[in-house]
């Protein structure tokens, strides 16, 4: 199956269920399943596929990996729950005030299912001025940072919206987040203060009730961290997101536009939006002025950037930044600013020892045994100049 004809199938099948299926292949399967465990969305196509009553045109060898899938997917979950609770638990004990964000949120309390929406870890918000002792609080508990990710957390503060991931003894990852859009607690509409404010209690059964995000701040968060925070590369799960959230809650929309003029979010909220609507035709959604329609070829760039794998979409991004230079030395500046960071900016990294000297000596040689031949490997392939010129032009429509 051509990769292009494989991408259009997959947000296809989910989006609005079909009612019958179209002709499709073992080996097409398999590319298609291929593509769906990349973006976690192997448990979703599933139930869809389930959910309509289509079995018998599917084969057996690829429900059996469905349902593997799916099998997983649930247990990990069921993890993640349990670690879910211990950790705002033990944030309440020691009077911290958090709020549960995306994944966990949304596969707990949105999902028929929790494990529909696979998670890679949990977000945890907490406001900046507590997020070290948050930090501490998790540690002393048992909670460990990785070997890959040994950046120092009073250095991350100041330079990432979450704090060092944190591990569990059965692998389970926690971040704490110090801000969703700002930290500024002036600001009027989009501080940890009012996103507090706004939070509501969520409850579902077999889990814990938790103070999470309302709604309409849920459905601005999940569009703000893929549109500009991630330029799409976190894949099409974005869309089913939206399409459940919405199927589960209203959303307070004259607040969400203002909140979004706030933010200068309007754009990419307009295109995601559009995106879902066409997906799933049986939301819900607002009607959309005409001059605010995402074009035609906006539209086609944004669903082949979702669809990208996350390791083109960084060797894209990365020609992007160069290309943009226009002159030898512009381009010599990105590279200088690769090999050598500050010091506070390095030991704010991931994967970064104790010694700053030592912390340079590793990324050089990462650089060059490994970014390195990578970059120039991937240079040499078509395709990936075209993911860069799409990357691109997003990013222009967005930024206009």
């Amino acid at each position: 199956m051509p990769q292009q004809l494989a991408r259009q199938q997959l947000l296809t099948l989910l989006g609005q269920p079909p009612v019958t299926l179209p002709e499709i292949t073992e080996q097409e399967w398999a590319t298609l399943l291929d593509m769906a465990n990349q973006h976690r969305l192997l448990p979703l196509l599933q139930w869809q596929l389930k959910h309509e009553g289509v079995r018998e045109s599917i084969p057996a060898s690829i429900h059996e990996r469905l349902a593997a899938a799916c099998h997983r997917s649930t247990l990990r979950c069921l993890r993640q729950g349990a670690v879910l609770r211990q950790v705002t638990r033990l944030l309440d004990e020691v009077g911290i005030d958090s709020l549960v964000l995306k994944g966990a949120y949304l596969a707990f309390y949105v999902y028929p299912a929790a494990g529909l929406r696979p998670m890679r870890d949990l977000d945890i918000l907490v406001p900046h001025a507590q997020a070290l002792r948050a930090f501490e609080c998790l540690q002393q508990a048992g909670f460990v940072q990785p070997e890959q990710s040994k950046g120092h957390a009073r250095d991350w503060l100041d330079k990432h919206r979450h704090l060092p991931p944190l591990i569990d003894g059965n692998g389970v990852c926690v971040e704490v987040h110090t801000s969703v859009y700002t930290t500024d607690e002036h600001d009027a509409y989009l501080s940890h203060a009012q996103l507090r404010a706004r939070a509501i209690e969520a409850q579902a059964p077999g889990a814990p009730a938790m103070r999470v995000l309302s709604p309409t701040d849920q459905l601005l968060h999940l569009i703000v961290h893929a549109a500009y925070q991630h330029q799409l590369d976190n894949g099409p799960l974005i869309i089913s997101d939206i399409a459940m959230l919405l199927e589960k809650h209203d959303v307070d929309w004259p607040l969400f536009w203002r909140l979004a003029e706030h933010g200068g979010y309007s754009k990419g909220c307009y295109l995601l939006l559009e995106m879902a609507r066409q997906a799933w035709p049986q939301l819900a959604l607002p009607p959309m002025a005409a001059e605010h329609q995402p074009s035609r070829e906006v539209m086609h760039v944004s669903k082949q950037l979702l669809l990208n794998s996350p390791q083109s979409h960084r060797d894209a991004y990365y020609l992007m930044l160069l290309d943009r230079q226009q002159t030898l030395s512009g381009k010599l500046r990105i590279y200088a600013q690769a090999l050598f960071p500050s010091r506070k900016k390095l030991l704010s990294m991931q994967g970064t020892p104790d010694s700053a000297l030592l912390s340079y000596w590793i990324r050089w040689q990462r650089f060059f045994t490994q970014r390195l031949p990578e970059h120039l490997r991937a240079r040499r392939d078509p395709q990936l100049g075209e993911q860069t010129r799409l990357l691109g032009d997003f990013e222009r429509w967005l930024n206009s």
